[in-house]
C-alpha cells in the first residue's frame, strides 16, 4: 500500500510539473504576442505644423481587441485617424486587431477618402469575420491646412468636438465591419464632414471608456465623459483627467473591456 501511494504521489507530482512547464510556455507565448501588438500602435507624432495628439490604451486583459491608428495622407496634407473595436477578446481579438490595422492602412493609401477606404476593409475584412465576429470602427481624414474634416463610421461611438468649454458629438451612419456582405455595408455607409478651428480638440474612444463599471454596476457613461473633457485646453491634460475620471468611477473593479482615447488638438 506504501509503495502505490508513493507511484501515485509521484505520478501527481509529475502531472503538476508538466502542467506547471505549460503554464509557464503559454504565459510566454502570451507576453511575446502582447509585446507584439503592442508595436503595432504608433508611438511617434508625426510633424503635424502644431497640431498635438494624446494618446491612451489599456487592454482589459493580456491581449485586447481595441486599436488606434494615425498617418499621412496626400503628401502630408491630411491625417488618416482610426480607432477601432474588435468583439471579444484574447488572441482571437488581437489577430483580428492586427487584420484590421494593415487592411485599414492599405486601404487609406488610395486616396479616394474614408467612405470608399471604410468599405474597402470591410470588404477584404468579411470572408475571415464570416459574421461571427465584429469591429466597430471610425476612420477621419482631417486636412491640416483647412481644418475641414470627413469621417465614417463603421458603428462606433461619436466623434466629440471640445470649444469654447462645449462638447459636441459628430456622427456619421454605418453598420460594424463583418456583419454584412459587402453590397448591404456599402449602401448604409455615408460620411459627414465637419469643420475644426483652431484650439479646438477633437476626442475620439471606444466604449470601455462610457461602459466603464464599478462595483454597483454603474456605467461611467457620456454625460461623464462630456464633463471630465470640457474643461482642459491642452490634450495631454484632457486625455489624463479623463482617464483619472473612469478610474475613480470604477474604483479598482476589474474590468471586462479595454479602455482606450485620443485626443487631437488642431493648430
Amino acid at each position: 500500500q506504501l509503495i502505490e501511494h508513493f507511484n501515485t504521489m509521484t505520478a501527481n507530482l509529475d502531472k503538476a510539473q508538466q502542467e506547471r512547464l505549460e503554464k509557464e510556455r503559454m504565459q510566454g507565448e502570451l507576453n511575446v504576442a502582447r509585446n507584439i501588438q503592442a508595436n503595432l500602435l504608433p508611438t511617434q507624432v508625426p510633424d503635424l505644423k502644431g497640431w498635438q495628439i494624446a494618446y491612451h490604451c489599456t487592454p482589459a486583459k493580456e491581449l485586447g481587441g481595441d486599436f488606434y491608428d494615425w498617418f499621412l495622407l496626400d503628401g502630408g496634407k491630411k491625417l488618416g485617424l482610426v480607432i477601432a473595436d474588435v468583439s471579444g477578446k484574447g488572441v482571437p481579438a488581437a489577430l483580428h486587431m492586427a487584420n484590421l490595422r494593415n487592411l485599414t492602412r492599405f486601404a487609406a493609401r488610395s486616396n479616394e477618402g474614408p467612405v470608399i477606404t471604410l468599405k474597402r476593409v470591410n470588404e477584404h475584412a468579411f470572408p475571415d469575420l464570416k459574421g461571427e465576429s465584429f469591429v466597430t470602427m471610425l476612420y477621419i481624414e482631417i486636412d491640416l491646412k483647412t481644418r475641414k474634416g470627413m469621417m465614417v463610421s463603421a458603428g462606433h461611438e461619436p466623434a466629440l468636438v471640445v470649444r469654447d468649454g462645449k462638447v459636441e458629438a459628430i456622427k456619421a451612419k454605418g453598420m460594424p465591419i463583418g456583419v454584412a456582405e459587402p453590397e448591404d455595408f456599402d449602401f448604409i455607409v455615408k460620411g459627414t464632414e465637419f469643420q475644426l478651428q483652431a484650439g479646438d480638440q477633437f476626442v475620439i474612444y471606444t466604449d470601455g471608456v462610457t461602459e466603464a463599471m464599478n462595483a454597483k454596476e454603474e456605467q461611467f457613461g457620456r454625460e461623464a465623459l462630456d464633463e471630465a473633457i470640457r474643461g482642459q485646453t491642452e490634450p495631454q491634460a484632457t486625455l489624463d483627467h479623463l482617464i483619472s475620471a473612469v478610474r475613480n468611477h470604477a474604483q479598482g473593479f476589474e474590468q471586462s473591456d479595454d479602455l482606450t482615447a485620443l485626443v487631437i488638438r488642431a493648430a
